[in-house]
Parts: C-alpha cells; sequence; structure tokens
C-alpha cells in the first residue's frame, strides 16, 4: 500500500497534462490555472526541470519571448494595475513551455493526449446536443433569448449555454483539431468505426456552431488532406477544380440557409457601425481600421494591452462610431490587436511562433493553420478559453517523439 502511494513526479507530470488536455476543450476550463499551477510546480519541486533549462527549445524561448513581451508593457501602460492583471492571466506563456523541459513523451503518450481531448470534445459537444434537445422537447420553444439576441437553442450561443461561458467559436476550433487528431488515432490506425463517429460528431459541432470561420477551417483542413491524399498532378488539379465548385455551389444556393451567407450577398463593405449597414464584417471593419490608428501612435512597442480598450473607445467616440464605443470593441483580430498593443516587436515574435513549427509533422501544421485562420476574425488570446489551449499545444507539439 506504501509503494502503491509513492510520488513518482514523472508519473504525476503526465497525469497533470492529461488532465489539463482534458479541461482544455471541456465546459469546466475555468480550472485549468489550478492544473497549470501543479504542472509547474511538480517540474520545479519534483522533476527539478530548472536543472535542465539548457535543453529548453526554439518553441519554448518563443512563447516564453511573447510573455516579456507583455511583460515590458509594465514600463509604459497608464493602467498600470490592469496591465499586471493581463500579465498574471498570461502567465502560462511562462509556466507551460517551461513544464515541458526535460520531461520527454513517447508515442503511447502522445496519442493518449491527443485521444484524451478528442474525447473531451466529443463528450462535451454531445451532452451540449443532448441538453438542447431535451430543453426543446420539454418546454417546445426552438429559441431563447441570450446576449440581448434570440438564438436557435441548436445552433451558436444557444446550443453553448449549457456552460458558463462556453465560446462557440473556440469549441469550433477545438472540434476542427480534434478532426485532424481522430484521423491520427483511429483512421490511421485502421479502427474506423471510431473514426467516422468521432469525425461525424465534430463536423456536426462545427456545422451546429455556426461560426463562420470555423467552417472556413473546415474546409480549409478537409482541402489540405484531399490534395495529400493524391499522388498524381492531376488528381490534385481535379481536387483544386472540384472544390471550387463546391464551395461556390454551397455559397450561392446556402443549402443550410446560414444567416452569415445571405447578409455577405448583400453586403457592401464599408467600416461603419451605423445601424441600417451593421453588419459583422463592416463592424470588423470598424475594429481593425480603429486598432490600425492606435498602432500608430505607437509603432514599436504598442500602446500595451491595458491601455488598448481605451484606446479604441477613444478613436470610435472621435469618429462618431456609437455603437463600437457603447461595446467599446477591441480589434477582433489577433494580429492587429497584438499590433496595437504590442507593437512590430510583439507582431513579430507572434508571427515567429506560428510560422517556426511550420517545418515540422504534418499535425503540426495544420494545428497552426487552423490556429491562424481563427485568429483572423477573433482576438482568441485574449481569452483564457483560447490562451490555454494555444500554448498547451504549442508546446505539447514542439515535443520530440522518444521511443
Amino acid at each position: 500500500m506504501i509503494n502503491r502511494l509513492k510520488y513518482h513526479p514523472i508519473k504525476v507530470h503526465f497525469t497533470l497534462l492529461g488532465i489539463l488536455a482534458f479541461l482544455i476543450p471541456s465546459g469546466f476550463y475555468q480550472y485549468e490555472g489550478l492544473f497549470i499551477g501543479l504542472l509547474f510546480s511538480n517540474w520545479i519541486f519534483g522533476l527539478k526541470g530548472y536543472k535542465k533549462l539548457k535543453a529548453i527549445n526554439t518553441e519554448g524561448k518563443l512563447l516564453i519571448a511573447y510573455f516579456f513581451v507583455i511583460l515590458t508593457g509594465l514600463t509604459y501602460a497608464s493602467e498600470l494595475s490592469s496591465q499586471w492583471q493581463y500579465l498574471l492571466r498570461n502567465v502560462s506563456f511562462l509556466l507551460i513551455p517551461l513544464s515541458f523541459v526535460g520531461f520527454e513523451l513517447n508515442l503511447k503518450q502522445i496519442t493518449l493526449i491527443k485521444t484524451i481531448f478528442l474525447y473531451s470534445t466529443i463528450v462535451f459537444v454531445t451532452l451540449a446536443i443532448a441538453y438542447a434537445l431535451g430543453s426543446y422537447l420539454y418546454t417546445g420553444e426552438r429559441t431563447i433569448f441570450l446576449k440581448k439576441a434570440h438564438y436557435s437553442k441548436f445552433l451558436h450561443y444557444g446550443l453553448t449555454r449549457i456552460y458558463e461561458d462556453w465560446h462557440p467559436t473556440y469549441i469550433s476550433m477545438f472540434a476542427n483539431l480534434s478532426i485532424v487528431f481522430s484521423y491520427d488515432v483511429f483512421y490511421k490506425k485502421k479502427s474506423y468505426v471510431k473514426w467516422v463517429l468521432t469525425t461525424g460528431i465534430c463536423l456536426l459541432a462545427i456545422l451546429l456552431l455556426n461560426s463562420f470561420i470555423g467552417i472556413i477551417s473546415l474546409g480549409t483542413i478537409l482541402f489540405i488532406f484531399a490534395i495529400q491524399m493524391m499522388k498524381s498532378k492531376t488528381k490534385r488539379i481535379l481536387v483544386v477544380l472540384t472544390t471550387f465548385i463546391a464551395i461556390s455551389a454551397f455559397y450561392i444556393i446556402n443549402p443550410l440557409n446560414y444567416d452569415k451567407i445571405d447578409k455577405l450577398k448583400t453586403l457592401e463593405l464599408k467600416a461603419t457601425d451605423v445601424k441600417a449597414e451593421r453588419n459583422i464584417i463592416n463592424l470588423r471593419l470598424v475594429k481593425w481600421k480603429a486598432s490600425y490608428e492606435v498602432f500608430t501612435k505607437s509603432p514599436v512597442l504598442g500602446v500595451s494591452a491595458s491601455d488598448l480598450r481605451n484606446e479604441l473607445t477613444d478613436y470610435y467616440a472621435k469618429n462618431n462610431q456609437l455603437y463600437a464605443k457603447a461595446q467599446r470593441y477591441t480589434s477582433h483580430n489577433q494580429y492587429m490587436y497584438i499590433l496595437a498593443s504590442s507593437g512590430i516587436i510583439g507582431l513579430i515574435i507572434f508571427l515567429s511562433i506560428l510560422l517556426y513549427p511550420l517545418k515540422s509533422n504534418r499535425e503540426t501544421v495544420f494545428f497552426i493553420i487552423i490556429f491562424a485562420l481563427f485568429c483572423l476574425s477573433e482576438d482568441v488570446l485574449h481569452r483564457q478559453q483560447g490562451q490555454i489551449y494555444f500554448v498547451f499545444m504549442y508546446a505539447f507539439f514542439s515535443k520530440r517523439i522518444t521511443k
């Protein structure tokens, strides 16, 4: 009994990684910070990883460099307490990559981490769908009023309302990566039934979550999958043409009746928040233009993350963009957010983080592509749900596989 209870730091470390892989896509992601703290403590006191700091890889150094960019903001932020809070919210950029230093993962463990993440996504998405169905059968109502708007109980916020602040765009991002994991974990090992079931649930989730960038990401990874499976140049050209025709037909016919596609067809591109011309594209143009103008005020280091929202709000006010001002919108684009808050230096480091692993294996490339696409329409790293997902998976993918 005593031997069974004996502390094994390596086993504890892997267990904590598994718990984090489960929490990230779950409805209980708020508890991630606790287990990151335990993981880092085990790395210091159990694994004594600080003795192996020379072994830190380039990916880990890049993540830590980004943390120090945020730390630098303390020297020029006008709202110092807010910048401290922002720094603490981003401490995973420091703690997670350090927790991987000197800790090796074998192929079996890597597969298990991916399987845990995949099953967590499947379980929580399935629970959300079941909850929506139960609510509909119990009340007879298909819609619900949330966030000052009506939503179908089976779509977008209506689907994710089962868990507090479980953002549909982020769940769509997790489902996209889960499709990649399912191919590796099940299809390549000829577990075709599991592959079909898990992939099917992820596809359904992406459609129900109604994230436009999520659907674009799905189309992108399916397109790359198809290209890679084709051996001849002729077949690859055929895949490209078929994909183009299919996307065009989907856009024109809109068989699923997506409101966002209907709005795109009548869209007049203009950076405005006037009610009569307001839509998801034009509002984003307002935010992106404002972010760029804020960036020009301090192009090297940015205005700091703590000051960015106030700077943007001031810009909206000066340009009579009253709706954007009232909502206190941020950039809704991770690249523009970093450019405005951390300047050219911050953006260079962030782009280096994304570009460096592209020489790695196929799964890592898919992870980067999916994340980079979502960064086009969201401040992905601004929320814990996206930030810890990215840092954990980035550090995880950077590990060398040992036998």
